[in-house]
C-alpha cells in the first residue's frame, strides 16, 4: 500500500484522541483491527476503504476518521460527522465465505455494535433492519455496506459504520436534534471511544465467524430477538417510487424482512432484502 494515501492526514495523538495502541491492546481478534489506520480528516471512510482495498490491503483491514467531510448514508442521504467525538469507521473483508450471507451482513454488523454498546456503556440499542442502531424512537448509528466486484461476484467487502458517541445535542442540526440521539446524550457522561472500539471489533470478529461458519439459525435468532422493527407497522420504499405499507412480521433465514401489506385483499408475505424502512407509530 503507499503510504502516500495515509500520510497527509495522520492524527497527532493526543489524550481524547483515537489512539491505535489504546484500540489493539484490547483486541482479541485474529484479523480486524490488526491493521489500523486513524486518520485527522477524510471525505470518507467508505471511500478511502475502497480506495485501500483496491491497492491490496488485508482482511480485517479498519480505517478511522476523527472527521468525515462528506460522510454518507443509506441512499446517499448525508452524514453529521462533528470531527473527535464519533466513531467513522470502515472495515474492509476479504472472506469470500461473508458474500454467500451479503443480506446478513449489515444486521450482524449491528448486532455486533450493540452488544458492544451493551458492555462498555450499558446501554441497550435496538436494531432497526437493516442498517440503523436506535435508542427508543432516535437514531444512534447506522451502516452502510459497499464493496468491489468482478462479474457479479464481489471480491471484497466494505462495511462502514458510524456511531454518534460523545455528541451533544448542540453538535446536531435543529432538524436531526428530535431524531439523533447519542450515547453521551443518553448516559450523562462522555464514552471512551478506544475501549468500545477494541470492544466492537471483537464482537464483530465472532459474529462475522458465525455467518463463516453457517451457523445461520443462531445469527437469526439472535438478531430477530434485538429487532425492533419487528411487530410494528413499516413503510418500505423499494427501487424507484414502489412504496409497501404493511406489519413487519418476521425476519427471514436468508435475513430478509417480511411484510404483511395492508392492501385490501393482500394476503401474500412480501420478502423484502433491499429497501429504505419507516417505522409508522400511531
Amino acid at each position: 500500500m503507499s503510504k502516500n494515501l495515509l500520510a497527509p492526514m495522520l492524527v497527532q495523538l493526543k489524550s481524547d484522541a483515537l489512539n491505535a495502541g489504546v484500540i489493539q491492546a484490547g483486541l482479541k481478534t485474529q484479523a480486524l483491527g490488526r491493521t489500523l489506520h486513524i486518520l485527522t480528516e477524510t471525505p470518507s471512510t467508505n471511500t478511502l476503504g475502497l480506495t485501500l482495498a483496491m491497492s491490496g490491503e488485508p482482511h480485517g483491514t479498519v480505517i478511522l476518521a476523527e472527521h468525515q467531510t462528506a460522510g454518507k448514508g443509506r441512499l446517499g442521504r448525508s452524514w453529521a460527522s462533528p470531527p473527535n467525538k464519533n466513531i467513522y469507521c470502515s472495515v474492509i473483508l476479504r472472506n469470500p465465505r461473508l458474500q454467500q450471507h451479503m443480506t446478513w451482513v449489515p444486521l450482524v454488523t449491528g448486532l455486533a455494535i450493540s452488544e458492544a454498546i451493551q458492555t462498555e456503556q450499558l446501554i441497550k440499542p435496538s436494531l432497526k433492519w437493516p442498517n440503523d442502531l436506535l435508542i427508543g424512537n432516535k437514531k444512534l448509528g447506522g451502516i452502510l455496506c459497499g464493496g468491489t466486484s468482478r462479474g457479479n461476484t464481489p471480491s471484497v467487502l466494505i462495511i462502514g459504520f458510524g456511531v454518534n458517541v460523545n455528541t451533544t445535542l448542540d453538535d446536531f442540526s435543529e432538524d436531526l436534534q428530535p431524531i439523533a440521539t447519542s450515547l453521551l446524550q443518553e448516559s450523562g457522561h462522555p464514552c471512551n471511544r478506544n475501549t468500545l472500539l477494541a470492544c466492537m471489533f471483537n464482537h464483530l470478529e465472532r459474529w462475522y465467524a458465525q455467518l463463516t461458519s453457517n451457523n445461520i439459525d443462531l445469527v437469526h435468532s439472535a438478531y430477530a430477538a434485538e429487532c425492533s422493527t419487528l411487530g410494528l407497522d413499516v413503510r418500505c420504499t423499494l427501487t424507484g417510487t414502489r412504496e409497501i405499507h404493511g406489519r413487519a412480521t418476521a425476519i427471514g433465514i436468508d435475513g430478509s424482512l417480511h411484510i404483511t401489506p395492508f392492501e385490501q385483499g393482500a394476503k401474500k408475505t412480501i420478502e423484502v432484502r433491499s429497501a429504505d424502512v419507516t417505522h409508522v407509530r400511531t
